[in-house]
């Protein structure tokens, strides 16, 4: 009777060991998963970081390089534009002005419009685009 209650004790502690061991190897486990999980994270945030510094870096040259260009021309520089959250400005209206009566006045109508889209594009191919649409603009009216 000794012998089996010594088997049955042995039996008892064996088997409550057995279960901490895999709780054990879960505990192991799940937080080698949240390891992994947290060096996901930081991984992509600083990726996010070094592409946001980029983009930063590119309009910062993009800046200086118009102000070079400005500064060399000797005209006034665009505004320098950041990359907060812009701000809503009010809508300005203009009174409509009268259609050009002449094909003389729609020419020149039309080349002051795409002179003023030029000057305000910032980009070759954005001046040739706003150029053609007020030209477009011009002459419709």
């Amino acid at each position: 009777m000794k012998k089996l209650g010594l088997i049955l004790v042995s039996a008892l502690v064996f088997v409550a060991c057995g279960q901490s061991a895999k709780d054990a190897e879960k505990a192991r486990q799940d937080s080698i998963r949240v390891a992994d999980s947290l060096a996901a994270v930081r991984a992509q945030f600083v990726t996010d970081s070094i592409a946001a510094q980029a983009q930063l870096d590119s309009i910062a040259a993009a800046q200086a390089a118009l102000d070079a260009a400005a500064a060399k021309t000797g005209t006034k520089a665009p505004a320098k534009t950041t990359t907060t959250t812009p701000k809503q400005e009010p809508v300005v209206t203009e009174p409509a002005k009268p259609a050009p009566q002449t094909p003389a006045e729609a020419k020149a109508a039309a080349a002051a419009a795409a002179q003023q889209a030029t000057q305000q594009a910032l980009t070759p191919a954005q001046a040739k685009a706003a150029a053609a649409a007020a030209a477009k603009e011009a002459t419709k009216n």
